[in-house]
Parts: structure tokens; C-alpha cells; sequence
């Protein structure tokens, strides 16, 4: 990724952008919660190592925290949903539909598992995620 950067400037400025809309409707634990699921997924152990130390040292996750997020779980209800549905975003090549919106955004807003029941496919976009 990052040599891909190196060689696009309209590609890091596009992650840059992501990552500063993220910074403001996600709080670090939750940020560093997704990237490690992302992470494991994607079987990217520097990745891994990266959100490891990030995760431990400023977001203050715990170590049982931390292999928790890497499952794709959370013991914060809300954390939970937003680390389901990232894991699930990139495990579907981010086919997900309506249905699974609606779920994450419940769970985001109440803090428990709720279940929607339409579906049709779609794609999710970022700033979509928690409105």
C-alpha cells in the first residue's frame, strides 16, 4: 500500500481524506478495533503488527482486547458492531446490502444486535456507514 502511495499522490491523498472522516465518526479504540479484523482477514501480518502496537499503546486496548478485535469481536457492544461489519465488508469485497447497514447502524446507535430484513446488494461507502 504504501508504495502505492508512493507512486500516487491522488491515492494517498484519497487515504488521507478516508482516514481523517473516520478519525471524526470513529473513536481510536473502534478504529484500531476495525484494523486489526481488517488485518486478519487479509492475512497482512505487518498490518497486524502496526494496529497491534497502535492498538496497545494509544488506543489502550487490552492484550484480550486486542486478539478479540483480531476475531472480529469486541466486549463494547458498539465496537462490536462496527468490527462485524468491517470484517464482513471485506470478507464480501464489500458486497454487502441494506439489510447489513441497517443492522450495524441500529447496533452503533443502541448498542445492541438488532436484524433487518431486506436485502438487495450494494456497496458500502464510507461516509454511508453510521448516518
Amino acid at each position: 500500500m504504501l508504495a502505492t502511495f508512493a507512486q500516487s499522490p491522488i491515492a494517498f491523498n484519497a487515504w488521507a481524506n478516508l482516514l481523517g472522516s473516520l478519525s471524526k465518526a470513529l473513536d481510536v479504540k473502534t478504529r484500531d478495533s476495525i484494523g486489526l479484523a481488517v488485518s486478519e482477514v487479509n492475512g497482512c501480518n505487518y498490518c497486524l503488527t502496526v494496529h497491534s502496537f497502535t492498538a496497545e499503546h494509544m488506543a489502550k486496548l487490552s492484550a484480550g482486547e486486542i486478539v478479540l478485535a483480531r476475531k472480529g469481536h469486541s466486549t463494547d457492544p458498539k465496537r462490536e458492531a462496527a468490527v462485524q461489519f468491517a470484517r464482513k465488508v471485506i470478507e464480501a469485497r464489500g458486497n454487502v446490502d441494506d439489510a447489513d447497514l441497517k443492522a450495524v447502524r441500529e447496533r452503533r446507535l443502541h448498542g445492541r444486535e438488532r436484524h433487518g430484513d431486506r436485502r438487495s446488494g450494494g456497496h458500502v461507502l464510507p461516509d454511508e456507514l453510521f448516518q
